[in-house]
């Protein structure tokens, strides 16, 4: 294609390769992905942390890397609204997404999932159902308005999840 004249271009050329690059682009997320979680798995076993604590800190810190930079960049466009639906709507999607249609999936085909509760999990349900009647109800009293002292409590929410984390992870608690 690269050699063959403009005028002689097939038309079949674009939409074949761009299902080729598509294929490509999810092969490749897919061997980042696995050897992203191979290094944090790595760093687990080097360090002795848990992989919950691992998750919950280098994995999820990483992954909202580009949602910050990709919602600064709106607000400073003049669009905070939209940032903040981002801010708030992209994880919730992948929250959703991600734990509800595997969920989902097994409910339906009449499957079990157990899951083994310790004190991390219980953490962050705690912390998680905190954060969420901390935003209902700050939104609602401020009349569906963010301001800073919203932002402020939940970065305070969010340290002292970390330290509990941590402590916990530690037997401390």
């Amino acid at each position: 294609m690269y050699f063959l004249p403009l005028r002689k271009e097939q038309k079949y050329y674009k939409e074949t390769y761009s299902y080729l690059g598509f294929l490509m682009s999810i092969a490749w997320i897919y061997a980042t992905s696995n050897e992203i979680v191979g290094v944090i798995t790595m760093i687990g076993v080097v360090t002795g942390l848990s992989m919950e604590l691992l998750g919950l800190t280098i994995m999820a810190w990483s992954n909202c890397i580009g949602d910050i930079v990709a919602d600064i960049a709106v607000v400073k466009q003049g669009f905070p609204k939209m940032a903040m639906a981002a801010a708030i709507g992209g994880p919730l999607f992948n929250l959703l997404i991600g734990f509800g249609l595997p969920f989902t999936i097994a409910a339906a085909q009449g499957k079990e999932i157990e899951l083994q509760i310790n004190p991390v999990y219980r953490l962050l349900m705690l912390y998680l159902g905190i954060s969420l009647v901390t935003t209902f109800v700050a939104l609602f009293v401020q009349r569906f308005t963010v301001r800073w002292p919203h932002a402020a409590v939940l970065i305070f929410i969010f340290i002292t999840f970390l330290i509990f984390i941590c402590l916990a992870e530690f037997n401390v608690l």
